[in-house]
């Protein structure tokens, strides 16, 4: 796997990341556990922005921005190629801290 991203801060208390992420097919067989083939690589781009003001954070999050079917190989979820979470989704986050 590999991650790179760019984390940036604007004016009027705006921050946030844009990360890619290169999530590479598995290499070899581990003793005993059969390989899926059909499990390749992936593409993953998320993006965060968030807004501060004193102790209130407000936060935007947008995952999988390229729309990439992603599918966990089976031996981490125990059946072939079973999709992960590759829809791409929309989160808000608040955080207050006391």
């Amino acid at each position: 796997m590999i991650n790179t991203g760019i984390y940036f801060t604007l004016p009027y208390h705006i921050s946030g990341s844009l990360i890619y992420s290169l999530i590479g097919p598995k290499e070899k067989d581990e003793d005993g556990v059969k390989s899926n083939a059909d499990v390749g690589s992936t593409n993953v781009l998320n993006l965060n922005i968030a807004y501060t003001w004193k102790n209130l954070t407000l936060r935007v999050i947008f995952k999988n921005l390229l729309g990439e079917k992603i599918f966990y190989p089976e031996h981490i979820r125990g059946n072939v190629k079973t999709a992960g979470d590759s829809s791409r989704g929309f989160y808000i986050e608040t955080t207050l801290k006391m």
